[in-house]
């Protein structure tokens, strides 16, 4: 079943808004001593964060702290060995971490689920291995960790991957009489490492890629001492994008690859700025980077399409180290060590501002499948004052998210419409709206919905005052704020289109709408002509869902790739693995018999199912009753 979740806001001019845009939510993570030195956060399934960090009260002990949902855990890794360089981390398929240091050696240290397991990947008797690392899993399952290597005044940037035969190493760089730093690495669709890295002997950014045979040496940027604290991350093309700081004019840069040059250019500028750069992409591949004012604020920049918008997260600290990741849902998380008089290691999260009545605020519980804004879908309006935004609601119980605008409003007698682009041609035959709406009397506004059908706009129906309304409680404008007690909904013969239009006709008074629209296509995911647009990245919910014995899954990939399917229990087991193996572009479809690796048949209850291509990555839910 393909879904497209939109949250659209309408209010006809003359607006008093309340904005909602995002917040952080900002807390210590540990404050047992000089705690927090050179960590770095990785993100679970849950959008529970993993940090690992340093503990310089006991001599620079490996430190692991997670979130359970409700208060951190936090623990010594390990023995009591001191750590040397930055910790880097990644969580494997279970979601269990793995972290890479430099502890008289690189090594590498995880946990198994019930304790902490190391091992020894590379070591010299006299020299520096792994002060900077960086580690990734690849698509198998097994970790890769770029690092550097020092040793007789040679320097080497070398990187290690795991197979089921163990560890195997290659140089990558090497130069005589300086050293690489701020080394980060991520591996593509083909699971071939990409790193930047910083050439301290010319100050220079620098990029190295595995292309299968051999390795790729470039200068990224030699505009002065430029490089430092790089950070890498790919898009949906195996493109790479750096963040780094710029030394010569202080301040954040940012590169990034589009397939034939390098475009450089510099996120905020000032004297103190870009210091502890870290980068993140979201689902649109745009660019998120937190970064430090020199001992002082933990800042934020992000790529909004068309400039960079600059956020101070917290100006309470003396910020010394950052490390950015964001999760499946689009929340920004950040571990930072506040290097002032605290020496604490802390956490931002940025998430959605609620209206300021979050207690009372209205709620829905979201159908059973995944909500899933395909990322192609765009929404315009005719000059409604609230404008339009997309929603990040994810399942569950949740307040309205989006842009809010509340006061006076006016224009009746008149139509108002808002157009969904979904960005691709789509089989569509069920809309549900929700509403939030503001009136001075009981009269409902008249609505309608129409399809384009590549010439004109064609009703799908219209309705006109049908749907009753409950109050939701509002101490100060108690008298003016409904919504809807039920969805309105809708079913109707299969439109094929690019495009819907709602369009709103207010009777009489003032008011001001919040929609919110479901699109669904209820048809077969099997009877859907998704090969036209290979561009799109698609995990189709499965059908028929819920099922038994047998249930159909099929997925759009935009690239050829290796690509992983694969279905785990509600724990985060690994049930069955569906494909695993090198795809075309194109539509696939593949089924799953309810049997689990041995062959046997697995219980009636919820399972996921989870698509991987490179760094593009979809998960849905379905259930099995028996």
């Amino acid at each position: 079943m393909k879904r497209l979740l939109l949250v659209v806001v309408f209010a006809l001019l003359v607006i008093l808004p309340i904005k909602a845009w995002t917040q952080w939510e900002i807390g210590f993570v540990d404050t047992s001593g000089t705690v927090g030195k050179k960590c770095a956060i990785a993100v679970d399934a849950n959008g529970y964060p993993h940090i690992s960090y340093r503990d310089g009260t006991v001599g620079w002990r490996l430190k692991y702290a997670q979130w359970d949902g409700s208060e951190w855990q936090i623990a010594f890794v390990g023995t009591a060995e001191s750590v040397y360089g930055v910790t880097s981390i990644a969580l494997d398929g279970s979601g269990n971490p793995h972290i890479a240091y430099d502890a008289g050696g690189l090594l590498h240290a995880w946990w198994d689920g019930s304790d902490w397991q190391k091992e020894r990947v590379d070591s010299l008797i006299w020299g520096d291995v792994g002060e900077w690392n960086s580690i990734a899993f690849d698509t198998d399952g097994y970790p890769h960790i770029a690092y550097t290597y020092n040793y007789a005044g040679v320097y080497y940037l070398k990187y290690a991957y795991k197979d089921a035969s163990g560890w195997h190493r290659s140089v990558a760089d090497s130069l005589i009489g300086d050293e690489f730093q701020y080394v980060c690495m991520a591996l593509d669709g083909n699971n071939n490492p990409q790193i930047s890295y910083y050439d301290w002997k010319v100050y220079d950014l620098k990029y190295a890629y595995w292309d299968g045979a051999i390795w790729h040496i470039e200068r990224v940027d030699t505009a002065g001492q430029v490089g430092t604290h790089s950070s890498i991350a790919l898009d949906s093309l195996d493109y790479p994008h750096i963040a780094y700081t710029d030394g010569t004019n202080y301040g954040v840069k940012y590169a990034r690859w589009d397939g034939s040059i390098w475009h450089i250019e510099t996120v905020e500028s000032d004297i103190g700025y870009g210091f502890y750069t870290s980068l993140a992409l979201d689902a649109n591949d745009r660019p998120h980077i937190s970064s430090a004012e020199y001992m002082s604020d933990l800042r934020f920049a992000y790529w909004d399409g068309s400039d960079w918008q600059i956020e101070v997260v917290d100006n309470t600290v003396c910020c010394d180290w950052t490390s950015l990741s964001i999760d499946d849902s689009g929340y920004c998380h950040i571990a930072y060590y506040d290097g002032g008089d605290s020496t604490n290691l802390k956490y931002a999260k940025r998430t959605p501002l609620t209206t300021g009545v979050e207690e009372t605020a209205p709620t829905k519980t979201s159908p059973a499948d995944d909500i899933a804004l395909h990322a192609d879908a765009s929404l315009s309006d005719n000059g409604w004052g609230g404008g339009s935004s997309k929603s990040d609601i994810t399942d569950g119980i949740r307040t309205y998210d989006g842009e809010w605008a509340r006061g006076l409003a006016f224009g009746y007698g008149e139509w108002h419409q808002a157009t969904i682009d979904f960005g691709h041609q789509v089989t569509f035959d069920r809309v549900i709206q929700w509403y939030h709406g503001g009136m001075n009397n009981n009269e409902a506004a008249a609505y309608k919905l129409q399809y384009w059908n590549g010439s004109n706009w064609v009703d799908i129906f219209e309705t006109n005052n049908s749907h009753a309304y409950l109050k939701y409680p509002d101490a100060s404008e108690s008298d003016w704020w409904y919504y809807w007690s039920t969805p309105y909904e809708n079913t109707f013969a299969p439109v094929v289109s690019d495009k819907l239009r709602i369009l709103n006709y207010p009777r009489d008074g003032s008011h001001t709408w919040l929609y919110e629209v479901e699109v669904y296509n209820t048809a077969p995911a099997a009877a859907q002509n998704l090969t036209s647009f290979p561009t799109s990245f698609i995990l189709q919910q499965n059908y028929p869902n819920p099922f038994n014995p047998a249930t159909t899954i099929q997925y759009v990939l935009p690239r050829n790739g290796f690509v992983r399917l694969a279905v785990y229990n509600i724990s985060g087991q690994l049930v069955r693995t569906l494909v695993k193996g090198k795809e075309l572009t194109g539509t696939h479809t593949v089924s799953w018999n309810g049997m689990d690796e041995q062959g046997m048949s697995v219980s009636s209850g919820i399972y996921f199912y989870c698509l991987e291509i490179g760094n593009l990555k979809s998960t849905r839910r379905m259930l099995l009753m028996k």
